[in-house]
């Protein structure tokens, strides 16, 4: 667990953080610009000295108002900064084996290595590298350092969509295979989702002021509760209640896994079985009561939560007799159930 009780003083805000993180899967960390959302990374690497309050990892104290400041050598935490920051004159391999170093650790391992497709990079230097490129080795040098807690400030910062695509798959796929809590920092909703099961969000006390406060832990989309019940090397099949939806996940699932699907409620739809709706959309028929959204007899969001509310007039809108009728939404993300 990442527990945080600070209070971070800058001349263009105050950000006071009382949180309690998950020890595992990726966090989401969102917020305005100047909110304090890299200072906060900056202070857990203990890059920045907080004006007071404790950092806490796994019930080791990093910092406290009793003295305790841990030097950034001293905390196993590795950053992935938006410029990367790679050494120009060593190759790729040659990053990774200092990356290495720097951790007293073991060379990276195959399996991240193929994670992330590195293996044709090795011997490129950084300068010869596209920009999705040299964050993937952004990330592997960040992992070569063994860490416990890996931090991701806006790593897919001036790429455009179509990068964007294709590396987030390699983080999701990296970090599993590392099995180590991250942090990841976006001003980019869907990009969060993709890859956060959870996310804290910094807002302002008022609307008016420069103080800022951070959420408790929150899914980052609308969260669909499924079961894996089949897969191959391409798709996997879900079960929810007595139907099926086919998707393409990023990482393997075992046949019978409890899985949460996620979607975001700009992408949800309401109509009849024939309603033309984008063709990677899925879809489940429903029944919208007062007692929440049922698939089958199978409720997927609960009574007064918001998905209810907006699913409900949805329904109303398209004029769905009984609140009966077919939900389409795009997927997001499929996660397991202990990812977050």
């Amino acid at each position: 667990m990442i527990d945080l009780d600070l209070i971070l003083r800058h001349p263009n805000f105050q950000l006071s953080a009382q949180v309690s993180l998950p020890d595992r899967g990726i966090t989401g960390l969102v917020g305005p610009s100047g909110s304090g959302k890299t200072s906060l990374l900056r202070s857990i690497a203990g890059l920045n000295t907080p004006e007071q309050g404790t950092i806490r990892f796994n019930g080791q104290t990093w910092f406290d108002d009793t003295g305790v400041n841990l030097s950034p050598q001293s905390r196993p935490v590795a950053v992935v900064f938006q410029d990367m920051r790679l050494f120009p004159h060593l190759t790729i391999e040659g990053n990774l084996t200092q990356a290495a170093i720097w951790g007293k650790a073991p060379p990276l391992t195959t399996e991240i290595i193929d994670a992330l497709e590195l293996a044709p990079l090795l011997h490129r230097y950084p300068q010869a590298l596209s920009g999705g490129e040299a964050r993937r080795v952004a990330l592997a040098r960040a992992l070569a350092q063994s860490p416990k807690l890996l931090l991701l400030d806006e790593p897919l910062a001036g790429l455009d969509t179509g990068q964007k695509d294709r590396i987030l798959p390699y983080i999701a796929r990296a970090l599993h295979a590392a099995n180590l809590p991250a942090i990841f920092v976006s001003h980019d909703a869907e990009e969060v989702a993709r890859l956060c099961p959870k996310t804290v969000t910094l807002a302002p006390e008022t609307s008016d002021t420069r103080s800022f406060t951070i959420s408790q832990p929150a899914a980052s989309g609308l969260q669909i509760p499924a079961r894996v019940q089949d897969t191959d090397a391409h798709s996997v099949t879900l079960a929810v209640g007595d139907q099926r939806i086919t998707s393409t996940p990023v990482l393997p699932f075992e046949q019978g896994a409890g899985v949460t699907i996620q979607t975001l409620p700009q992408t949800l739809m309401f109509g009849g079985e024939s309603f033309a709706s984008p063709l990677d959309y899925a879809s489940l028929k429903v029944s919208v009561r007062e007692a929440g959204v049922f698939a089958d007899e199978t409720m997927i969001f609960e009574a007064g939560s918001q998905e209810h509310e907006q699913i409900a007039e949805l329904a109303k809108q398209a004029g769905a007799r009984d609140g009966v009728g077919w939900l389409y939404f795009r997927v997001i993300a499929v996660f397991a159930d202990d990812s977050g």
